[in-house]
């Protein structure tokens, strides 16, 4: 997939997913849309001052597990730099789902409950899978979306 269509992805779950908190929740989470924002702290940020990373998993439906990714490659690298829980942004919390299910954990949980466990690695990316029962388990907020939404077919340009 080409990058532009995954960025546009990520992008409407983003924005879509903050309409779902909002509504569900009453708060009022702002969407951090600048470059800036988005590298150094994250997605969304919290009347309270948490901030969230907002990811779709688009195999969770398929396989049952949420992928937490710890690292990522540029094609000329040899070694994973820190990414996703790992990376240098300063969120907080990481919501992580599909448009049926989503958990929100903190973000030094997850990190903790990467130690020991078995990466998954790809020629770009790597992290761990953890099953729905353990983000039942370790997750501050679970949400079951009604189905009013199918996901979007999108076109390569």
């Amino acid at each position: 997939m080409r990058y532009a269509t995954q960025r546009l992805k990520a992008y409407e779950f983003e924005v879509w997913t903050i309409e779902r908190l909002n509504a569900r929740d009453g708060t009022q989470i702002r969407h951090l849309t600048s470059s800036h924002d988005q590298l150094t702290r994250g997605d969304a940020l919290y009347p309270n001052g948490d901030v969230l990373e907002i990811k779709l998993d688009e195999k969770l439906l398929r396989t049952g597990n949420l992928y937490i990714p710890v690292g990522r490659k540029q094609s000329h690298q040899r070694e994973y730099l820190d990414s996703g829980i790992f990376a240098t942004a300063s969120f907080t919390l990481y919501g992580i789902g599909d448009y049926r299910r989503f958990w929100i954990f903190r973000r030094v949980r997850l990190q903790a409950l990467a130690e020991g466990r078995r990466l998954v690695r790809t020629d770009w990316a790597s992290g761990y899978l953890l099953s729905e029962e353990e983000a039942d388990q370790h997750g501050l907020s679970y949400y079951c979306w009604p189905a009013e939404r199918s996901e979007p077919v999108y076109e390569i340009p």
